[in-house]
């Protein structure tokens, strides 16, 4: 029997209300069917022929929790089997680039396995908002640079944050804007949050101490409803940039 594994729907009809209209990626996995989880008697089999059925009709839905902690899992995957490859891809600010990153298939292909159901699925259907995902992913890319997180100093507030890949998350640009800014002035803060599990009371804390940040980085009279899922993805995006492009014009660091 086949299942869909994603988020509940008022989850994505939020992230569509805050951040607008995006495509979902939609990542298909198939694992090995075990033989006895098939077996039955043959007056129960269905004729020769029908015996798939609807393979991708509706089953378990996980929570918000276990869908973020599912995505988590397998953008961690992604990112041990190709590390350089999705660096690269998150740092690219032209679908060219993007394509050039070698960054996908074998990816998928190599994680299959590790957004579970339970031992009797043989098609899973995974559904994430693409900003969430490349969050995942700048989440999963800071594992692997934590001396460079660290030694992170905190900027001075600058009047104007753009960044060319910006173009490139699918976010309102003023989410961005905020993240960055945020990133820059409080990447403590942010790191602090990015190792909290999503959805947990941990990460609660972490973002209400960063609420200040949030409120001096967002534009005048700009306000934030986004859910902590989205916000997390931007936040972790945001902190991954700067470490991967230090050597980009910003603001002296605090106390200067």
């Amino acid at each position: 029997m086949g299942f869909r594994v994603g988020c509940r729907r008022t989850w994505l009809d939020t992230a569509q209300r805050v951040l607008g209209g995006f495509r979902m990626i939609v990542l298909n996995f198939i694992a090995v069917v075990v033989g006895a989880a098939l077996a039955g008697s043959a007056n129960a089999e269905p004729a020769t022929g029908t015996r798939l059925g609807d393979r991708l009709r509706d089953g378990y839905v996980m929570t918000e929790m276990e869908a973020a902690a599912a995505g988590q899992l397998m953008s961690n995957c992604m990112v041990d089997h190709q590390v350089a490859q999705v660096r690269s891809y998150l740092s690219a600010t032209t679908q060219a680039e993007q394509k050039a990153s070698g960054f996908g298939h074998q990816a998928e292909l190599d994680c299959m396995n590790m957004v579970m159901t339970n031992e009797l699925s043989d098609t899973r259907q995974v559904i994430f908002p693409p900003d969430v995902f490349r969050g995942q992913l700048a989440q999963s890319e800071l594992s692997h640079l934590q001396p460079a997180v660290s030694a992170l100093a905190a900027l001075a507030l600058q009047k104007v944050y753009a960044r060319p890949w910006f173009a490139m998350t699918s976010r309102n640009v003023l989410v961005d804007e905020m993240a960055t800014c945020v990133a820059e002035t409080n990447p403590a803060g942010v790191a602090a949050l990015l190792k909290t599990a999503s959805y947990a009371p941990s990460e609660g804390t972490a973002v209400k101490a960063l609420v200040p940040n949030i409120s001096v980085c967002l534009r005048a009279k700009a306000t934030l409803q986004a859910n902590r899922q989205a916000l997390r993805a931007a936040l972790a995006e945001a902190l991954f940039q700067r470490v991967a492009a230090p050597d980009e014009k910003r603001a002296p660091s605090v106390g200067q």
